[in-house]
């Protein structure tokens, strides 16, 4: 998929958008939208998920040009069409004998509060646990695996980038020995907007709706250079109302909180990317952080990977980390 496009310039044709059956449009983040008798086209987040594309043209059992296109508005359109056709989440938890009951107790909480699916996997720590638990997560394809701080992040990093050979967005939550319930407010820290942005505003809004919490989203901005002087800052209201990919960004999110009813505000901080996120976590107090990582090569990822990493090692607070495989 190489096209780009924006929904809102293409007439909206209910029989087409429902030729999906909402089960697999929800699961795939999939809307067709326009056929000419033969070939269907589907608008779809960028991916390279082959078994999506597979299912859909095993479905649908007609030529299909597959178009990207924004996955929030994607989901705007699906929950628009078939508000209560939502499948439930599936939440996979790991359980290796080492977690206290307050683990356990937060995990059942979160299921409860977004009404999900949720699996227990018992895999103890042993020679082959990490095989164990990546046919497991293959197997199931969960929205959400959580696990505890008292297992390496690092580990669970190499688990979800390297065991899985399908590609497909996963959120990742870390809980910590002391973690807050119930949840009242959210950070959601952007630092790069990449694969796993739109699925990290998204838990974002569904967490917020769930619960009436409060969202503060920080946009993690490169420090300006010392050269320039205290004179030059970075401008929130010319970013909210720029057309580079930042601005647009943050407008499609006071679109989408407006809809859903979410409470939210932004945040701009100045100085080193992790002191931008220390000083706002110490702050605002938040009860979760949300962060998206893409789980990828290159230098392009820097700012990312290293924040993600140093937060999975240092933060006290619950993490959902939205991962991009690609």
């Amino acid at each position: 998929m190489n096209t780009n496009l924006q929904l809102g310039l293409f007439e909206q044709n209910v029989s087409v958008m429902r030729l999906l059956p909402p089960e697999i449009a929800f699961r795939y983040h999939a809307l067709p939208i326009a056929t000419d008798g033969h070939k269907i086209t589907v608008a779809m987040p960028e991916s390279t998920d082959q078994q999506a594309s597979k299912s859909i043209q095993q479905f649908l059992n007609a030529p299909v040009c597959f178009i990207q296109a924004d996955r929030l508005e994607i989901d705007r359109r699906l929950n628009i069409l078939w508000p209560t056709k939502n499948p439930p989440i599936q939440l996979l938890a790991w359980v290796s004998g080492e977690e206290s009951d307050a683990f356990i107790s937060y995990v059942k909480n979160i299921a409860d509060l977004l009404d999900a699916e949720l699996v227990l996997a018992r895999i103890p720590l042993c020679c082959n646990y990490s095989q164990n638990l990546s046919v497991k997560i293959q197997l199931s394809r969960p929205d959400m695996f959580i696990y505890s701080s008292c297992h390496s992040s690092q580990m669970v990093k190499r688990l979800i980038s390297s065991r899985i050979s399908e590609h497909f967005d996963i959120a990742c939550l870390k809980i910590p020995i002391e973690a807050a319930w119930p949840i009242s407010k959210i950070l959601l820290v952007l630092p790069e907007l990449n694969g796993g942005t739109d699925l990290a505003i998204s838990w974002a809004a569904r967490l917020a709706r769930s619960t009436q919490a409060l969202v503060t989203v920080l946009p993690v901005l490169p420090p300006i250079p010392f050269c320039y002087g205290s004179f030059l800052r970075h401008n929130l209201e010319e970013i909210l109302t720029g057309n580079d990919p930042l601005g647009q960004k943050m407008q499609e999110i006071t679109s989408r909180f407006i809809d859903e009813n979410v409470i939210g505000i932004y945040k701009m901080r100045d100085g080193d990317p992790l002191v931008q996120i220390r000083d706002e976590v110490l702050t605002s107090d938040p009860d979760i952080i949300i962060i998206p990582a893409q789980l990828g090569k290159g230098m392009k990822n820097w700012m990312t990977e290293d924040l993600g990493s140093i937060l999975f090692k240092s933060s006290i607070k619950p993490l959902l980390t939205t991962v991009h495989i690609q």
